[in-house]
C-alpha cells in the first residue's frame, strides 16, 4: 500500500502545523510504536515523548475489580493474582468473560494469558521518539 494508504499524509500535515491551532496537545496511542512509520515517529514536534504504561499494579487491579464486582475478600484476591501483567483491557475482558459471557475463569484467564504471550511486546530496549517515561 502507498503511505497515504493509511491518511499518513492528513496526519503529518496537521502534526507539522499546516493549519496553525494554539493550545493544542496531540496524543496518539499505539501498542505497537515500533511499527509506526519513521515519518511520525523520528522528527522533532511531531511526537516529542514516549509514554509506556505498563500494565496496572496489585493495587489498582484489586480496586478495580472491587469496583466492578462484589466479591468476597478470597474470591478478591483470587481474581487480583490471576490477572498479573494484564492490561486493563484484559481486565475488562475476564470481567465480561465471566460475570456477562458465563464463561469459567480458569478458561478466561488461561485464554487471555496465550493472547497476551503471543502479542510482540515492545522490547525495553527500543524507545520511540526524542524520550521515553515510564507510568504505573
Amino acid at each position: 500500500p502507498s503511505h497515504d494508504s493509511w491518511g499518513e499524509e492528513r496526519i503529518l500535515s496537521i502534526l507539522d502545523g499546516e493549519n496553525q491551532v494554539d493550545n493544542v496537545l496531540n496524543i496518539a496511542t499505539s501498542n505497537y510504536p515500533d511499527k509506526l512509520d519513521k515519518r511520525l515517529k523520528n522528527r522533532p514536534r511531531r511526537f516529542d515523548k514516549l509514554i509506556k504504561v505498563k500494565p496496572p499494579s496489585e493495587d489498582i487491579r484489586r480496586f478495580y475489580f472491587q469496583k466492578k464486582m462484589n466479591l468476597k475478600p478470597q474470591e478478591l484476591e483470587r481474581w487480583v493474582s490471576a490477572s498479573q501483567d494484564f492490561s486493563f483491557a484484559a481486565l475488562a475482558e475476564l470481567v465480561i468473560s465471566v460475570y456477562v459471557l458465563n464463561e469459567d475463569f480458569d478458561v478466561s484467564v488461561s485464554r487471555l494469558k496465550d493472547m497476551l504471550k503471543s502479542k510482540e511486546l515492545l522490547s525495553d530496549k527500543k524507545a520511540v521518539g526524542f524520550s521515553a517515561e515510564e507510568h504505573d
